[in-house]
């Protein structure tokens, strides 16, 4: 077990035995992929509703507790997952939208404001 543990850790793979396991998981994938897809999408879906709770606490202006804000999050990211796993185009607005309010708007800022050479943390809504 030793051994084993050790080779994963060292990224060290017999090539003919990490080549046999990608492809069975590349002909699940083909034969199987909209499964792999919807499960995705849930995954996506839960880390959304999850991550995005205190968000929704700070605009109702909520007081909640550490346990409150961890119920809050599972029953948010598993509504989030069922939506994303049910209404596939339903998902992918919510996973994109995401995707672009946090992630992307963070980089135009940053990008904006190193070339204009102003702080960051002049833009209001600052996403991170």
């Amino acid at each position: 077990m030793e051994d084993l543990i050790s080779k994963v850790a060292n990224l060290q793979f017999n090539s003919t035995i990490v080549t046999i396991v990608l492809l069975l998981i590349a002909l699940y994938i083909c034969f199987s992929g909209d499964t792999v897809y919807r499960v995705l999408l849930g995954f996506l879906g839960f880390y959304v509703g999850f991550s995005n709770v205190h968000k929704l606490i700070e605009f109702l202006n909520l007081e909640v507790n550490d346990k409150q804000m961890l119920a809050l999050q599972i029953i948010f990211g598993a509504a989030f997952m069922m939506i994303a796993w049910l209404l596939r185009k339903v998902g992918i607005f919510i996973v994109v939208f995401d995707f672009v309010y946090v992630y992307l708007a963070s980089i135009i800022v940053g990008f904006v404001a190193k070339k204009l050479e102003i702080s960051e943390n002049v833009y209001i809504f600052r996403c991170s």
